[in-house]
């Protein structure tokens, strides 16, 4: 906690205008450590919050904040309030004790999923509380926090956007089978070395098969990020 409120204090963007909030609930911290999500006024009256999920690690978040700055003067003609989650320590060291017992790389995948989707379970709760209520969401997310914002889209209705960039999982698309009515922009960086480029095929022939609204973008340079480019794009 001590590192991320060092970060933030580092931003002079956001400076005197954000709050840092727990999830104060004891099931939820004894399984999964704490979670942190940072919230900032955007001052726009159009009541649309963006929700925003990095991947696990500390360096994802910190990596991930710095790209969705550079386009802050646009997110502010376009929504009310930014969530921006960090995970904390203990679910990245979740991810990896979850597939410690994974046969081969594909069942440690498919393990990894099952952590995703009970993580995506537990903030469909979050999201519902009365400290949140969240209704009417864009929510933009990448790499294992994409896999997860994939699993919380398809049980929370109130994500009504979904923008994502070079999610992991090994269900690709198919549990948004159900959301016709989603908004979903996928971005992918040709030089990605964690999720290779040609995965994004397979996220797009779920899409078209399922009658999914979906825009694709294709970047040349970003690596494994949000591209700065993307944010302006929503």
């Amino acid at each position: 906690m001590d590192e991320v409120k060092t970060f933030l204090e580092s931003k002079e963007e956001i400076k005197n205008n954000y709050e840092i909030l727990m999830v104060n609930h004891p099931k939820i911290e004894e399984q999964y450590g704490v979670i942190s999500i940072i919230k900032i006024k955007l001052n726009n009256k159009s009541n649309t919050p963006l929700l925003v999920f990095p991947g696990y690690s500390n360096n994802s978040f910190k990596s991930g904040f710095d790209v969705v700055l550079t386009g802050l003067d646009h997110l502010k003609t376009k929504y009310s309030v930014m969530y921006f989650v960090c995970w904390g320590l203990t679910i990245k060291q979740l991810s990896k004790d979850f597939s410690s017992g994974a046969k081969n790389q594909e069942e440690e995948f498919k393990l990894n999923d099952e952590l995703k989707l009970k993580i995506a379970k537990v903030f469909d709760k979050i999201l519902r509380s009365p400290d949140m209520e969240l209704t009417n969401i864009t929510l933009l997310c990448k790499s294992a926090g994409g896999g997860v914002g994939i699993f919380l889209t398809s049980m929370n209705s109130e994500i009504k956007n979904l923008f994502m960039a070079a999610p992991a999982l090994t269900a690709r698309g198919t549990p948004l089978a159900d959301r016709k009515d989603l908004n979903i922009k996928l971005s992918w960086c040709k030089d990605d070395p964690d999720i290779p480029y040609k995965i994004c095929k397979e996220f797009i022939v779920d899409f078209k098969k399922q009658g999914n609204k979906y825009k694709f973008y294709s970047y040349d340079k970003g690596g494994h990020e949000f591209n700065s480019e993307f944010i302006k794009v929503f």
